[in-house]
C-alpha cells in the first residue's frame, strides 16, 4: 500500500510560521515606537519646514552603546534641492569633519563659501558628512541614503580610520569584514535592536571617562604587514571599489583625495615592533631628525615616513592606503586631489609637520583652507563647477577676511585640541592632562564642556564687547552666530534680550542689519529683519517680513506675536487681534498674547473682551500683575461695573501701582 505523499504546501507553511512570527514582532515593536530610526537625515522639531538634518541616532548603528552621538545634528540641507541648487556631499572621518575646529573652519565650509562667492545666483550646499571614528564600512552604508538626496558631486577624504574606526579590524567593536554589511543591515530591524540591547545591558562598560579615541582602541600594536594590517587594507580596498562603482552607476561625479599626516613633528605612538634591520619606529624617527638637522631633507623624509609606517598604533594611514587610492583613481578614471603631495609642497623642506597639522593627522586651520582650495581647483579643472561663474573668483585674502571665525572660536578650539592631546594615546594611560594649567589660563573666563554651548557663551561675550565699546568684536561674534542660522536662532534671540536689558539694542541693531541681510532667504532672515524694522519703527516693513516668515513657517507663535505687535503699532487693532488669537490657539498659556489682545480690545472699546483677556493674564500671573488689574478696572468701569473696577484698582494699589491709588481715591469710597 503506497503512503500518501505530503503536499508541498505543508512544508511552505511550516517554513512561513516562524517567519511570520518574527515579522509580527517586528511590526509590533515599530508600532510601539521601540528602537531607533537609522535614516541618515531627519526633520528636527522647531527647525524651519523643508529642512532636514543629520540624524544623531545613526551613531548607535555603528557604535552600539556609545554614550554620545558622533554625528552632528547641526549639519542640514533643504529636503528638496532647489531648481537653482548645487549640492555636494563630503565623505570622510574627523579630518573631513574639521576636528578640532568649529564647523566654519572645516574644508567643506571653506569650499562652500568660495563657491557661494563665485556663484551668487546658485544655492550652494556642501553637506559635510565627515564624522569622527568612522571608516569605509560606514561610508558605504550611508551612500544609498545620500544618493536619494540628489547629489551633484561627491568628494571623499577618508582612510585614516580603517583600523580603529567603527567595526574596523583593530577596533574594540571588532567585526569580520565579510559579515559587517549583513550586520549593519540587520541592525535596522527593531527585533535585532531589542536583542542587542538585552545582550549589551549586562556588558555595558562603567568607564565613561574614556575619550572616543581611547574607547575605540582594541589592538594597540598592529604589526606592519601582519594579519590585522592586511585586513585593514583589504577592507578599504573592497569597500572603496563598491563605493565608487555605486556612485558611477548612479552617474554622479566623484573626486577622491589622498591622505596626509604629520610625519615630521609627531613621534610614533607605539615603538614596540622591530623590522628586519632590528629598527623600531622611534629609531627611524630619531634618524629622521638627525638627517633633518644636518640638512639632508630628502633622507629625513624617507626616515620619517618609515617611522610612521612602523608605528604600531595605526591612527595614521599607511602609505599603502595612498597607493590604493591612486590606483583606484586611475582604474576608475576618477579626478584625484593629491592632498599628501600638496601638503608636502607647502611645508618647510617638503616634509609635512606642525606648520599644516595640529596633531598627528588633523590639519591646522591653514591646512583646512589649503584643502578647500585644492578641491576647488580640481572642480574647476574637471568642469564640475555649478556652471559659468557669475562673479570673479574670490581671492584667498577676501575669503579669510570674511571668514566667520572669532577669538572665542579660537580659544575654544584650542581647548578642544589641548584636551585631546592631554589624553591617551598622546600621554600614558591614566596620566593627568599636562595642558590643564594652559587651558585654565587661556583668558576665556567661561567653562564650556561641549561645542553646543559655544553660542550661549558667544551671546554673553558679544554683549560684553559692545558694553565696552568694541563694536568690531561685537560684529564679529554676531557674524559667526548668524552663519549658523537657523540652528543658532535661540542664541540670537537670547542676545537680543540681553542687549535690551543692557539698553544697547538701539546701538546694536544697525550693526546687525548688514549681517542679517547677507543670510540665505529663510524664516530666520525674515524674522530678524522684521525685528529690526520694528526697532526702527518702520512697521510696514516689519509686517512684510513677519508675513514672509509665516509663509515659510506657518503657525509659529513667536512670529505671529510680533506681527500682531506691528499691526498694533499701526493701530490696525482688528488685524492685531487676529494674530494674538492665533498665538493663544497655539499656546493657551501665553500671557503676553492675552495681554496684548486685551490692550487691542480696549482700544476698540470691546470692554467685555478686555475683561476676559486681562482675567487670563491675572490668572497666569498668580494674581500679581498690577497693570492687568488696572486695565481690567478701566474696562469694568466702562461697563458700568463700578464695584468691580474699585476692587481691581484696590488690588493694583496693594501691588504697588501709584496710578491705581489715585483712581481708587477718585472713584471708590
Amino acid at each position: 500500500m503506497n503512503q500518501k505523499k505530503t503536499p508541498r504546501i505543508f512544508y511552505v507553511i511550516l517554513i512561513l510560521i516562524p517567519v511570520l512570527f518574527f515579522v509580527h514582532i517586528e511590526i509590533g515593536l515599530r508600532l510601539a515606537g521601540y528602537g531607533r530610526n537609522y535614516e541618515l537625515f531627519t526633520e528636527i522639531e522647531g527647525a524651519p519646514p523643508g529642512m532636514i538634518y543629520l540624524n544623531p541616532e545613526i551613531s548607535y548603528k555603528y557604535f552600539g552603546d556609545l554614550e554620545n552621538s558622533v554625528f552632528s545634528q547641526t549639519i542640514g540641507m533643504r529636503k528638496k534641492k532647489p531648481d537653482n541648487g548645487f549640492r555636494i556631499f563630503v565623505f570622510g572621518g574627523s579630518s573631513a569633519q574639521g576636528f578640532p575646529y568649529a564647523r566654519n573652519a572645516s574644508f567643506p565650509s571653506h569650499l562652500e563659501r568660495k563657491l557661494q562667492y563665485a556663484f551668487p545666483d546658485k544655492i550652494i550646499e556642501v553637506v559635510n558628512l565627515g564624522t569622527s571614528a568612522i571608516n569605509s564600512h560606514t561610508l558605504l552604508d550611508i551612500l544609498p541614503d545620500v544618493l536619494d538626496h540628489s547629489p551633484d558631486l561627491i568628494l571623499m577624504y577618508a582612510g585614516h580610520n580603517e583600523y580603529y574606526g567603527a567595526l574596523g579590524p583593530a577596533s574594540t567593536r571588532l567585526g569580520n569584514p565579510n559579515f559587517v554589511r549583513i550586520l549593519l543591515k540587520l541592525r535596522e530591524y527593531r527585533l535585532v535592536q531589542l536583542l542587542q540591547n538585552m545582550l549589551s545591558s549586562s556588558q555595558k562598560s562603567s568607564d565613561t571617562n574614556k575619550n572616543l579615541m581611547q574607547n575605540m582602541i582594541g589592538q594597540s600594536s598592529i604589526e606592519w604587514g601582519g594579519d590585522i594590517y592586511t585586513k585593514g587594507i583589504e577592507q578599504f580596498d573592497n569597500n572603496l571599489s563598491d563605493f565608487i562603482e555605486t556612485v558611477q552607476k548612479a552617474n554622479i561625479p566623484f573626486i577622491i583625495g589622498t591622505l596626509s599626516s604629520n610625519i615630521k613633528d609627531h613621534p610614533p605612538f607605539n615603538s614596540d615592533q622591530k623590522d628586519e634591520k632590528g629598527y623600531t619606529s622611534k629609531m627611524y624617527f630619531d634618524l629622521g631628525n638627525q638627517s633633518y638637522q644636518s640638512g639632508d631633507y630628502k633622507e629625513a623624509k624617507v626616515q620619517f615616513v618609515r617611522a610612521k609606517e612602523m608605528d604600531g598604533l595605526r591612527f595614521r594611514a599607511p602609505e599603502q592606503m595612498n597607493e590604493l587610492i591612486k590606483n583606484k583613481a586611475q582604474h576608475y578614471q576618477l579626478p584625484l586631489v593629491d592632498i599628501d603631495s600638496i601638503f608636502s609642497a607647502n611645508s618647510p623642506e617638503g616634509i609635512t609637520g606642525d606648520s599644516l597639522m595640529c596633531d598627528h593627522l588633523h590639519p591646522s586651520r591653514e591646512g583646512y583652507f589649503l584643502m578647500a582650495n585644492a578641491y576647488f581647483n580640481k572642480l574647476a579643472e574637471t568642469n564640475y563647477l555649478p556652471g559659468n561663474p557669475t562673479a570673479a573668483w574670490p581671492s584667498d585674502s577676501l575669503l579669510l577676511a570674511k571668514f566667520p571665525y572669532s577669538s572665542l572660536d579660537s580659544l575654544f578650539d584650542r581647548r578642544m585640541l589641548l584636551s585631546g592631546l592631554g589624553q591617551y594615546p598622546f600621554v600614558p594611560l591614566g596620566s593627568p592632562n599636562p595642558y590643564e594649567e594652559e587651558i585654565r589660563s587661556d583668558g576665556l573666563d567661561y567653562e564650556i564642556s561641549s561645542r553646543s554651548q559655544v553660542d550661549s557663551i558667544r551671546s554673553i561675550i558679544a554683549v560684553e564687547k559692545l558694553m565696552k565699546g568694541d563694536t568690531i568684536a561685537f560684529e564679529k561674534e554676531m557674524e559667526v552666530m548668524l552663519s549658523y542660522m537657523p540652528l543658532s536662532e535661540t542664541a540670537y534671540l537670547r542676545t537680543i534680550n540681553a542687549l535690551t536689558e543692557a539698553g544697547l539694542l538701539a546701538q546694536a541693531y544697525p550693526l546687525l542689519y548688514s549681517k542679517i541681510r547677507q543670510l540665505d532667504p529663510g524664516r530666520s532672515k525674515h524674522k530678524m529683519l522684521g525685528l529690526y524694522f520694528m526697532n526702527v519703527l518702520q512697521h510696514d516693513s516689519a509686517i512684510y517680513h513677519f508675513e514672509k516668515a509665516l509663509e515659510i513657517a506657518e503657525a509659529k507663535d513667536y512670529l505671529q506675536l510680533n506681527l500682531g505687535k506691528a499691526y498694533g503699532m499701526q493701530q490696525k487693532f482688528n488685524r492685531a487681534i487676529e494674530q494674538f488669537t492665533r498665538v493663544i490657539e497655539l499656546d493657551p498659556t501665553n500671557k503676553e498674547a492675552y495681554n496684548l489682545r486685551g490692550g487691542a480690545n480696549f482700544e476698540l472699546k470691546k470692554f467685555e473682551e478686555t475683561v476676559k483677556d486681562m482675567s487670563e493674564v491675572i490668572r497666569l500671573s498668580n494674581q500679581s500683575d498690577a497693570i492687568a488689574f488696572m486695565i481690567r478696572g478701566y474696562a469694568k468701569i466702562s461697563l458700568n461695573d463700578n464695584k468691580g473696577a474699585c476692587e481691581d484698582w484696590l488690588t493694583a494699589s496693594k501691588l504697588g501701582s501709584p496710578q491705581a491709588v489715585a483712581l481708587a481715591q477718585q472713584h471708590c469710597q
